[in-house]
Formats: structure tokens, sequence, C-alpha cells
């Protein structure tokens, strides 16, 4: 019998704990998260409530300009 399964490396983080990783609020994670142009890659699971894959989240982040080349 074949049942379905979840990959194991997947690790799947809330807002709240990407927010405290990024030293930004849970607010703007959402605000990442439903940007036009470039949003967070994330699994809406209620209204309010989202899960972002760590590695998703690793490759969002590794394609976004370096704030530091502006200065």
């Amino acid at each position: 019998m074949q049942t379905n399964t979840i990959e194991a490396s997947y690790q799947f983080m809330t807002t709240e704990e990407v927010a405290k990783l990024l030293r930004i609020t849970a607010r703007t994670v959402r605000s990442y998260i439903k940007d036009k142009i470039n949003p967070l890659p994330a699994v809406r699971i209620t209204s309010n409530t989202y899960r972002i894959k760590k590695e998703e989240l690793i490759e969002w982040l590794n394609s976004q300009p370096d704030p530091r080349q502006d200065v």
C-alpha cells in the first residue's frame, strides 16, 4: 500500500519565527508575503496565519538586492 508523505526535510516556520530571526515584526513578514512584485513564498493556514518553508525563506532572502550597494 502506497501512502502520501511530506518530506521530512521541509522545516516550516511561523511568521513570528521568521520575524524574530530577521529582527523585524510579524506584520512586516506578512507584508512581504503579500507583496505583488516579489512575494515571500508561504502557505496560508487561515486568513492571517502563514507557514514559510525555511529553504524558501533562504532562497527569497538571497534573491533580494543588497541594501549596502545603495550607499
